[in-house]
């Protein structure tokens, strides 16, 4: 984690959020076309094997090594989880997630008082 960039982010995001408008609930509201998807997916396939084969080879080398294959997938648990972090981390996103209070009926509040 410490050795994604910002860039690095904005790819794995873009990613995700290109995978997950795949989800049925979502695939008419958001459809991303598939050359689109495609071009995320190839560019999250370069960030992968520029971080584990390059900036982080040693480390992957040493995981596989003596950890195994599931500390090694546990690496790519981290990547989802920078990607979904990067997500919240933004006001936009925050703000936007946080926005639906404003159309909760009032009446509804006031049975919990």
């Amino acid at each position: 984690m410490q050795k994604t960039s910002e860039r690095d982010k904005i790819v794995l995001v873009r990613w995700a959020f290109s995978a997950m408008a795949h989800h049925s609930a979502l695939k008419e509201e958001f459809n991303i076309p598939k050359s689109k998807f495609t071009k995320h997916e190839i560019a999250v396939a370069d960030y992968v094997q520029y971080i584990l084969g390059t900036v982080c080879f040693e480390e992957t080398k040493n995981v596989l090594k003596y950890e195994g294959d599931e500390a090694f997938m546990k690496a790519f648990e981290l990547l989802g989880e920078i990607a979904f972090l990067s997500l919240m981390e933004e006001t936009a996103v925050s703000n936007a997630l946080e926005n639906y209070v404003i159309h909760i009926d009032p009446e509804f509040l006031r049975k919990f008082d």
